[in-house]
């Protein structure tokens, strides 16, 4: 009986430190703050390439590069306002003009959840980081990570059919 009993305390032991060296691991992994990659977006029916940036102030330009018809459209947001360039015209307006589904204000909205470090848990799967969470809006969002190099690689948001897929990641200072 006693043997029993030291093996059964010898591995709740062994669980628990496992268990509080994931969860310190998993607290180490973190989004870079500013950083540009193009991306392509799928947002409902619609299909895009674009080249996403947000700066260490929180301000984000995605330049749309395909398809043709609005090549050259850049929107710049920051929380406050948001504003679109075309065809050397120009529109500024507060952020709240912006559609909630639109999804530039989603994909600003997932990255302030992340930067604000609130309403997400984090998981490590196979080779990536797993950043499972909801906007300040209520919208659930999946963002993955590669582990090996911190370069992110696709935002899901299935509530609103959008997912973002990241290539040429570069982090900035």
């Amino acid at each position: 009986m006693r043997r029993i009993l030291c093996l059964l305390a010898a591995t709740g032991l062994l669980l628990c430190c496992c268990g509080c060296q994931n969860s310190g691991r998993n607290q180490s992994y973190t989004v870079p703050v500013a950083f540009s990659a193009d991306i392509n977006v799928t947002h409902g029916a619609l299909t895009f390439d674009a080249v996403f940036s947000i700066d260490a102030n929180g301000t984000a330009v995605t330049q749309i590069q395909s398809p043709a018809a609005v090549e050259g459209l850049e929107i710049t947001q920051t929380a406050e306002n948001c504003s679109f360039g075309f065809l050397g015209f120009s529109l500024d307006a507060p952020e709240t003009l912006l559609p909630d589904t639109a999804f530039a204000k989603l994909l600003y909205a997932v990255l302030e959840t992340l930067r604000d470090n609130t309403r997400y848990v984090v998981s490590a799967q196979g080779d990536e980081v797993v950043y499972s969470g909801m906007t300040a809006d209520g919208e659930a969002f999946t963002l993955t990570q590669s582990k090996a190099d911190g370069t992110l690689r696709a935002l899901t948001m299935d509530g609103q059919k959008l997912t973002v897929i990241f290539s040429n990641f570069q982090t900035s200072a």
